[in-house]
């Protein structure tokens, strides 16, 4: 897995899965020992706790979409690799946090209710309105820092 791992450029992991693969369950210490392996960036998962980008001068925690009642967790984190993935697919990977927005909308979607009935009726504009309110918490958190 570290051979793969060295040869990534974004790796992308929940919190448990970085826990596990780096031995501490500090997960500022699991960044460090995780780029120090290869990756330019990387990115965990915290589920209810938003995620976390990090790079070799930066570190970011993207909160999640305030308000959900969380009906059902499961497939969250793969609907935020694909939100994460398609954003990146269409506008490239120049602004990684943004992608991560993109994702944390698309997963807000899913835990609000059972299975995949919070995705059917989506479209990109819900998205957006999500990911709006998202990125304008990130403002606000990085203002009050």
């Amino acid at each position: 897995l570290w051979d793969v791992i060295a040869k990534t450029d974004i790796f992308l992991l929940n919190d448990e899965e970085a826990e596990q693969l780096t031995g501490t369950s500090n997960l500022i210490k699991a960044t460090e020992i995780l780029l120090s392996k290869g990756p330019d960036t990387v990115i965990i998962k915290k589920g209810a706790k938003g995620s976390m980008i990090a790079g070799k001068e930066n570190l970011d925690n993207i909160p999640v979409f305030p308000g959900v009642d969380v009906c059902d967790p499961t497939g969250a984190g793969d609907s935020f690799a694909g939100g994460f993935c398609g954003y990146l697919a269409k506008f490239g990977k120049e602004n990684l946090i943004d992608a991560i927005i993109y994702g944390t909308a698309v997963a807000s979607f899913t835990v609000s209710q059972f299975s995949v009935d919070g995705l059917r009726n989506i479209q990109l504009k819900d998205i957006e309105k999500r990911a709006i309110v998202i990125s304008n918490l990130l403002s606000e958190k990085i203002s009050a820092d």
